[in-house]
């Protein structure tokens, strides 16, 4: 069984949360110029331009991934297309926000570790493509959640106590076909 403040966490703002919604351009600006054209041919044909469904399947305890019942809860969410979308890293960051305040994280003389997986530009970025609008829209709004998430980091043990790591696991080349 999943600890009590994930199970709170999930029945609130878990996936289930955004099912039926659309991933917009954060500004609702498409086609910025410091991205590939919003319709390239290398995305995937399901849908190559903005806006992007998710997943509308209300009835399913697992995020729309019905037929997976085979996959662990994050494979669900990966089979369901929504983690191919910027609330992949926002909900593990709103996720991280709710451990840091129910298990009172930072608040004694004992160290706490708080580990992020944070692998939506991954996804995005192998689904759209390097240049794409999707993986420009994917880092704005990344870099905004990642600004207000340290300004909590910076207010619950108080200022300078906590110590911030970031690293990646590879980088990446325009798609061979542009």
């Amino acid at each position: 069984a999943l600890p009590d403040v994930a199970a709170r966490f999930n029945a609130s703002h878990g996936a289930r949360a955004h099912l039926c919604e659309s991933w917009e351009p954060v500004d609702g600006r498409a086609d910025l110029p410091e991205a590939d054209p919003d319709d390239s041919p290398w995305e995937p044909a399901k849908g190559r331009t903005f806006p992007h469904a998710l997943p509308c399947d209300r009835g399913s305890a697992r995020a729309g991934a019905a037929g997976h019942d085979d996959l662990a809860p994050a494979e669900q969410l990966i089979a369901s297309g929504i983690a191919m979308t910027p609330l992949w890293d926002e909900m593990a960051i709103d996720f991280a926000e709710e451990l840091i305040e129910s298990e009172q994280l930072g608040r004694d003389d004992s160290p706490d570790l708080l580990v992020l997986a944070l692998s939506g530009t991954d996804y995005i970025g192998h689904d759209y493509g390097p240049d794409s609008q999707e993986l420009l829209d994917q880092l704005r709004r990344l870099d905004r959640r990642l600004g207000r998430f340290l300004e909590t980091l910076d207010r619950t043990p108080g200022p300078g106590g906590a110590i911030v790591a970031l690293s990646a696991d590879h980088g990446v080349q325009s798609a061979p076909e542009r």
